[in-house]
């Protein structure tokens, strides 16, 4: 039997699959580009890579979006990103203590002891210290952001980086180049400003290695390299690092699915799904409600602060 995780994040959607010895099979990483579409192109273009005689014991499900892709998919299990990505990075590396995760719009900080989640810290409200920012630059520098990473660490000089803030990091980057300094310090400037703001915002107590590091982020070798300086400490990249949400998910679909699965499917293209959205004009708060939509009934419903229109 294998176990399917996917983990749902505003900038990327990830899948996994594992066996009965939770041994990754395969994983897929791919750019969200809305929930519902990339959810089924993603399941069928990720069956394409699974062996043929995949049989799908339980689902799992994380992410900010995991609410919606609960229902999509017929996930059996929905568990939080913190817990997710815990579970994920101790199957690799079981010692860790602290584990360091860049996503494309938000960030977090987990701390462990004895593989207990002991706290963690979460930034959803500034991307001054997530990967998106480094992404946005280099589309305007024209650098594909696959070779920032080389590219910053050939630096020569120490270069400062208004950080605080993307906009300004942003303008600030720029000016640089302009005034004659060079793209490679510039880039570095800006993968230590990054890390910078990110420790400042959520590394707030300090606890002892072993550290890991992950997130799509995790693949560029110079925001690997600033967060091992500010920390004064060697950092791991587990295996699958941009995946281990998605792992982690299919770990607990495997050691918490119940009876027979929910799953859907891998080919959801019969399925019509479409969002609606709307303003509940019930009571003052005027709340945005999101639903999603089969054969032009609602399935799934969200946004409603006083829960009566949450399904």
């Amino acid at each position: 039997m294998h176990y399917l995780g996917v983990d749902v994040g505003s900038v990327s959607v990830k899948f996994a699959l594992i066996n009965e010895d939770k041994s990754v099979v395969d994983t897929l990483y791919m750019r969200n580009h809305g929930v519902i579409p990339t959810v089924k192109k993603g399941l069928a273009e990720f069956r394409e890579q699974l062996p043929h005689d995949v049989q799908v014991g339980a689902v799992g499900v994380t992410g900010s979006g995991a609410g919606f892709s609960k229902v999509l998919i017929g996930a059996d299990v929905h568990k939080t990103e913190i817990l997710a990505h815990a579970m994920g990075t101790l199957h690799f590396v079981p010692e860790v203590n602290v584990i360091f995760e860049i996503g494309g719009e938000d960030s977090k900080v987990i701390f462990l002891r004895n593989g207990i989640i002991t706290g963690f810290e979460m930034n959803r409200i500034c991307s001054g210290g997530a990967g998106a920012f480094l992404d946005s630059l280099a589309g305007r520098l024209d650098i594909p952001i696959g070779e920032v990473g080389e590219l910053a660490l050939r630096r020569e000089n120490e270069v400062n980086i208004a950080s605080r803030c993307t906009v300004f990091a942003t303008t600030d980057a720029v000016h640089k180049l302009n005034s004659g300094y060079k793209l490679e310090d510039v880039l570095m400037g800006v993968c230590n400003g990054l890390i910078r703001n990110y420790l400042a915002m959520l590394y707030r107590r300090v606890s002892p290695p072993p550290y890991t590091f992950q997130g799509a982020t995790s693949k560029n070798v110079a925001l690997k390299h600033a967060l091992e300086q500010q920390l004064g400490s060697d950092v791991i990249v587990p295996p699958y690092a941009d995946c281990l949400g998605a792992i982690g998910a299919a770990i607990l679909a495997r050691d918490n699915g119940a009876g027979q699965t929910q799953f859907k499917g891998f080919q959801l293209e019969e399925f019509d799904y479409q969002i609606s959205s709307f303003i509940c004009q019930d009571c003052e708060n005027h709340c945005e409600i999101t639903q999603i939509m089969q054969s032009g009934e609602p399935i799934a419903s969200s946004g409603s602060r006083c829960g009566k229109l949450n399904f």
